[in-house]
């Protein structure tokens, strides 16, 4: 089932967390992977996203494919991110890619609680099991890749 991943993701330098909770309306919520880690040749990436699940697995079914080449033709519509090995955070956003190099960030409906926890001396994974106390878009257990 593919639904609507109001969510929260969260990188704290070395680790890329996501909740697991997607949603779809009022629906009850159903289980959906948010953080990936893909390997395309030699070069290794972190993948997160917040949107729709069915944007972020087509991404990441096309990163495995191609590479890092941008959207794939006609998937728009969630903020995925692509973390490289050597640190880069590239947020994709509708395919304007720009890179950021801040240590600590986060994106979906409780973002503004995982940042805050990180900031307060927390892991990544941390921080979203604490979105997901505040947050009713966020839950469901968290996954997390690393490097």
């Amino acid at each position: 089932m593919r639904g609507l991943s109001v969510t929260t993701v969260a990188w704290d330098g070395t680790t890329l967390a996501g909740d697991k909770r997607a949603v779809w309306g009022d629906s009850i919520p159903v289980e959906a992977t948010k953080v990936f880690r893909v390997k395309h040749k030699k070069e290794v990436y972190l993948i997160g996203f917040s949107g729709l699940t069915a944007v972020g697995e087509a991404f990441v079914r096309h990163l495995r494919k191609k590479g890092l080449v941008g959207h794939p033709p006609g998937v728009k519509g969630s903020t995925i991110w692509v973390i490289t090995r050597r640190g880069g955070l590239i947020l994709s956003d509708d395919d304007p890619r720009s890179e950021h190099n801040e240590e600590k960030w986060a994106i979906g409906s409780g973002w503004h609680f995982a940042l805050g926890a990180m900031y307060s001396g927390k892991t990544a994974e941390q921080a979203v099991e604490i979105a997901s106390r505040l947050d009713i878009y966020t839950g469901g257990g968290v996954d997390a890749v690393r490097f």
